[in-house]
């Protein structure tokens, strides 16, 4: 999957999460405030365990750690 097309598809996540399945506003606000916690101080250590078993490119893997982190709290919670 293209990784522009990927970057596309989560940043849309917790819009969609709340039209489509009906999710109240306020919890994917605090899920979304949860999801920057941990991009904040989570996604320094989950980068170094990613690093050590992959030798790829330390930058992205940093970014999409923090933009998973910053996500998965919202789709957690619509589901």
């Amino acid at each position: 999957m293209d990784a522009q097309l990927l970057l596309g598809l989560l940043m849309l996540a917790p819009a969609l999460s709340v039209i489509l399945l009906h999710a109240s506003g306020v919890f994917t606000f605090l899920s979304l405030s949860l999801g920057s916690v941990l991009a904040t101080y989570v996604a320094g250590d989950a980068n170094t365990v990613l690093n050590s078993a992959n030798n790829g490119g330390g930058l992205t893997t940093m970014q999409w750690v923090q933009l998973g982190l910053l996500v998965a709290p919202c789709l957690w919670l619509s589901l």
